[in-house]
């Protein structure tokens, strides 16, 4: 039983890798259809990474998340500033390592929440509240993703309480009237995102600035936050429990596929015209095929090796110096 609700859990892993990947290739296509298909996975591919993350986050250690997560962001921080040309800082994370910063900071109590679990389920309705409170203000934005954190959080403690109860928590999901439910919720949003397909503004997905920078609203940010937990269970009643070839091995190696695709994605923005040439249809199969490759070239197991290796010798070099 654990073994299939491992292989479960890292081919969701590896669905939502690969569709994090397909959708940063989605931006520079424009349209009714590749807009939806936009919309669609940025509804819950970051917030159901968020709650996974949640999820296997009660094991967390300050050493472990040192190592293992605030190691990896300095590292390719300086890394992508460098590759973009731009002067070289910690506090604001470029692009896609917000996530990584935004991790490091929910897994910091985490030893907390596992002494005192009733704390994370009154906390839960409170971060729902700042979640909404916080785009009213300006102040809380890019620096340290403090925005992105407050936005998700309530998604990273409603995983780590839920994983507490697995037990009971799970195959309540697989019965056919969770799995009815969930599939008639996510039939509700996907007709919602294609009526709003051509007036939708992507950035209100982010959750990384104000209500008035970025145009949004409390009544949006709710309505979004029910289409990821709707997603959510969507996706952990409907993912199968055994071992799906290509994606529970490519559910090993989020993080790799993660921090590397972003090299090739920046690429390929700054040659989408040329590249993006052709009509709508051709252009997504493009994107798709793309996605696919990266996935497969970032996420093989020897890449996966040479990766590990490497956070290995940065957590011993780590070790070594906090030592001294």
């Amino acid at each position: 039983m654990a073994q299939s609700r491992s292989a479960g859990f890292d081919t969701l892993k590896g669905l939502l890798i690969f569709l994090v990947v397909f959708g940063h290739l989605l931006e520079p296509q424009y349209g009714g259809g590749p807009n939806f298909l936009y919309l669609m996975i940025y509804s819950f591919h970051m917030p159901a990474f968020v709650f996974l993350s949640g999820w296997f986050s009660r094991n967390s250690t300050l050493k472990k998340n040192l190592t293992g997560v605030l190691l990896p962001y300095l590292v390719f921080q300086v890394i992508y500033l460098l590759y973009a040309g731009l002067p070289v800082q910690i506090h604001s994370p470029y692009w896609i390592l917000w996530y990584l910063f935004a991790l490091f900071l929910w897994r910091l109590p985490a030893p907390l929440f596992r002494r005192f679990p009733a704390l994370v389920w009154s906390l839960i309705p409170v971060s729902a509240a700042v979640s909404l409170l916080c785009g009213y203000t300006d102040r809380i934005g890019y620096d340290f993703a403090l925005s992105r954190v407050l936005v998700f959080l309530p998604c990273f403690l409603l995983g780590f309480v839920l994983s507490g109860r697995r037990d009971s928590f799970l195959p309540l999901l697989r019965t056919p009237l969770s799995r009815g439910l969930s599939l008639a919720g996510i039939l509700v949003w996907a007709g919602y995102f294609w009526r709003v397909r051509l007036t939708f503004q992507r950035p209100w997905f982010f959750g990384a600035a104000s209500y008035q920078a970025s145009g949004s609203s409390p009544g949006l940010r709710l309505l979004l936050l029910a289409a990821a937990l709707t997603w959510i269970w969507f996706l952990l009643s409907w993912t199968p429990r055994r071992r799906v070839p290509g994606l529970t091995t490519l559910g090993g190696a989020t993080l790799f596929v993660y921090l590397l695709h972003g090299f090739v994605k920046l690429r390929v923005d700054a040659h989408a015209e040329a590249l993006y040439r052709f009509g709508t249809v051709p252009n997504l199969l493009l994107a798709l095929l793309l996605a696919a490759l990266l996935c497969a070239v970032f996420g093989n197991r020897w890449l996966t090796g040479a990766w590990r290796w490497l956070r290995l010798a940065g957590k011993s070099l780590l070790e070594q110096t906090l030592r001294r």
